[in-house]
């Protein structure tokens, strides 16, 4: 009856490993599979991928000012009327010529992949749970290492007093 009993335990715990290690669905078998499909039907994880992570497009437009230059022309008219001591008069004769300010637009198109966007906003909860628990760690060793040194502290304190107090 042992043996029957035995053999079932056994033949029960083999059963249940088996169906555990094929029941493991790893990132590995992910890849494999994706690979897998990529390389029979390249259209399905592609499709897949764009209806699941559409791109982003993001434009941006950057306005430049240049701003035109003022010209001045300048003419000077010499007259010279000769009566009886000679007589110069001069006259200035200005020009403005304003040239057009000019708008300059640039546009910039920008595509990002959603998908690494999404990979990186995960890889960055992953860090920062890490950096959480991490920092508990920290503050309990911390914690018991300020309990421990105040420990020593009472102790070398009483031994002090012990020594000086009560010798005399």
């Amino acid at each position: 009856m042992k043996n029957i009993i035995t053999k079932i335990m056994i033949a029960v715990s083999l059963a249940a490993m088996v169906l555990g290690m094929s029941s493991c669905y790893t990132a590995r078998t992910a890849e494999r599979q994706v690979d897998k499909a990529h390389h029979k039907y390249p259209a399905v994880p592609a499709k897949f991928c764009a209806e699941r992570f559409p791109p982003l497009d993001s434009i941006s437009i950057i306005t430049e000012y240049i701003q035109g230059e003022d010209i001045v022309y300048t003419d000077t008219l010499v007259e010279r009327n000769y009566i009886l001591d000679t007589l110069t008069l001069t006259k200035y004769i200005t020009k403005t010529v304003k040239t057009t300010d000019t708008l300059r637009d640039t546009k910039y198109v920008q595509q990002e992949n959603k998908a690494m966007l999404v990979l990186k906003d995960r890889k960055i909860k992953e860090l920062t749970e890490q950096v959480i628990t991490l920092t508990h760690s920290r503050n309990s060793w911390r914690k018991w290492a300020l309990v421990l040194a105040g420990i020593l502290a009472l102790y070398v304190l009483f031994r002090v007093i012990k020594l000086y107090v009560f010798k005399k």
